[in-house]
């Protein structure tokens, strides 16, 4: 599935192509039924859902009905609503070869979509459209349930190889794409290591796994030393978290992997995770080779290039297209209010510093305008586009909180899974928040409360 985040691996296994098994099975309403009628599609088909499954677990017979209903009935109750302009043409593509198969490329924009309209329609719709998509994604959950626990009753596995059997893909695209709805809302030595994270001096280490001594001579010093660990993490200037596993990675390896690597680490079982996350005042994973401070890990939240994808991938329509989706004019004219803060402004053209932490915050500025520069033009972009077809009127509150909710908006379920690390080991509230929040959200104005 082309949504999802790839594995930066030397040999990576190929991903798997979905077929589109369109064939004879009967097409889901163009408009959305509602929870009932989306449960009850194969019942008005002459179709008993608990023989679907039998037949499907078993020889992978229906396969094409479960797509049309999995898959493209709950995209037509999720997205088929006037102002996103659904088209069921968007996740199906044509290869070289002339075979159909599936693409989810489109589905991170009809997710922008979806953040648009809850922060400009009645609380309510939303609310009873959200309750419609959880119905909706509990029957499918239910049947692709109760496929995979047949399957395994049978024994029936997919074949060992470098790639998916066609059926198996067709099936595993199912699970996935409700997965995906939910993300809505619907090898150093050590002192080598510690050199690395220390700022000059000699550096004081402390090695768990040597300073809390074993064995039944060492029961009282242990005893006390675990006692005292709490102390320990929260006194020491860094703790690092040294994990074989997390040495293991390697350079070019995306933030996502990154801390998905860390979430299902050995370091992430043990107890004492709890108290080096949340008490240790500087905390750093080793990673290959690579001391990662932890306060690296929010930064890495701000998904500042929201809106250039989200720019790439509206661009990518046809004026036409642009015109008739209401919720993709909502997001470029919240693309429109992305500008750098006034304090941002202010410290970058300032005159040279005497003070050493002034002129560091000043050259941070303007390195931090440079970085977004792509970002900032963004407005430039869409400006015309949308006084063309005239709606390019006066911005509002309600296209700047868009733009703030885009920021902040994680569409894949993968990458959300993996940020919410973040809060789950440093508890969400720490120092660097406030310690960058102005430098890394875009968009703040003179007269924002904030500023």
């Amino acid at each position: 599935m082309d949504h999802l985040p790839a594995v930066s691996e030397d040999n990576p296994r190929r991903n798997a192509l979905v077929p589109y098994l369109g064939g004879e099975a009967p097409q889901y309403p163009a408009k959305p039924q509602g929870a009932q009628m989306f449960a009850d599609f194969p019942l008005r088909h002459g179709i008993c859902v608990e023989s679907l499954e039998e037949s499907v677990a078993e020889n992978m017979d229906g396969l094409s009905f479960l797509q049309s209903w999995l898959f493209f009935g709950l995209l037509r109750e999720t997205f088929a609503r006037d102002a996103f302009d659904f088209h069921r043409e968007d996740f199906i593509r044509t290869l070289a070869t002339g075979e159909q198969v599936l693409t989810t490329e489109a589905l991170p924009r009809y997710l922008w979509y979806w953040a648009s309209t809850k922060q400009v329609e009645a609380n309510d719709d939303i609310v009873e459209l959200e309750m419609t998509i959880d119905s909706c994604l509990q029957v499918s959950n239910t049947v692709l349930t109760s496929i995979c626990t047949r399957m395994r009753r049978s024994r029936r596995t997919r074949p060992a190889g470098e790639c998916w059997s066609r059926e198996g893909a067709a099936l595993l695209s199912l699970s996935l794409l409700g997965d995906y709805l939910w993300c809505m809302e619907v090898g150093p030595r050590v002192t080598d290591i510690a050199s690395a994270i220390s700022r000059g001096g000699q550096a004081v280490v402390m090695m768990d796994t040597l300073c809390i001594p074993v064995g039944q001579a060492y029961t009282e010093h242990r005893k006390k030393a675990i006692e005292r660990i709490a102390m320990t993490f929260e006194r020491a200037d860094k703790v690092l978290v040294i994990d074989e596993s997390l040495r293991q990675c390697h350079e070019g390896m995306s933030n996502v992997e990154m801390l998905m690597r860390i979430q299902y680490s050995p370091w992430m079982t043990r107890l004492w995770t709890y108290l080096e996350g949340r008490i240790a005042t500087n905390l750093y994973f080793q990673i290959g080779d690579r001391p990662i401070h932890g306060d690296e890990l929010y930064v890495w939240m701000i998904q500042k290039n929201n809106l250039i994808k989200l720019s790439q991938a509206l661009q990518n329509l046809s004026p036409e297209r642009l015109k008739a989706s209401e919720s993709a004019i909502h997001l470029a004219r919240a693309i429109c209010t992305a500008t750098p803060s006034f304090d941002m402004i202010r410290l970058a053209n300032e005159p040279l510093q005497q003070d050493p932490n002034m002129e560091q915050l000043r050259l941070d500025a303007i390195e931090q305008l440079k970085v977004d520069e792509e970002y900032y033009s963004l407005r430039e972009v869409w400006r015309p586009i949308l006084s063309e077809i005239g709606r390019f009127y006066e911005l509002n509150d309600d296209d700047e909180a868009v733009r703030t909710t885009l920021e902040v908006c994680v569409v894949c379920p993968v990458t959300k899974h993996a940020f919410e690390f973040t809060f789950s080991v440093r508890g969400g509230d720490y120092e660097v928040k406030e310690k960058y929040d102005w430098l890394e959200t875009p968009g703040r104005h003179e007269n924002d409360p904030a500023a």
